[in-house]
């Protein structure tokens, strides 16, 4: 199996990206991995990559962590942070107004 690698610069919407970095600033902080699942994974690939047109019935974005067991789980939430929303209790007014879950 071959890696494969899509350019998606300058093709987000931009409350997008910053959800992303935001994202990805917590994830350096904290020494975690993540990644994007769910309908938006796909739309980055079909809908950003390949200009397939999309129709999602959801706005949010899923974000997975990699996690090196139970014990680094059960410590995540009093250490991850998302100043700008408080998805966690289920609050989807972030200042993108793009729902952000962390599970």
């Amino acid at each position: 199996m071959s890696a494969i690698s899509l350019d998606l610069s300058g093709k987000l919407p931009l409350d997008e990206v910053a959800v992303f970095r935001l994202i990805n600033e917590v994830a350096e902080r904290e020494q975690m991995q993540f990644f994007v699942v769910g309908a938006k994974a796909r739309a980055l690939v079909l809908h950003y990559a390949y200009g397939i047109p999309q129709r999602r019935a959801t706005n949010d974005i899923d974000f997975g962590l990699l996690m090196s067991g139970w014990d680094e789980f059960d410590r995540t939430p009093g250490r991850v942070r998302v100043p700008t929303s408080d998805a966690r209790r289920g609050d989807t007014d972030a200042p993108s107004t793009l729902p952000v879950h962390l599970r």
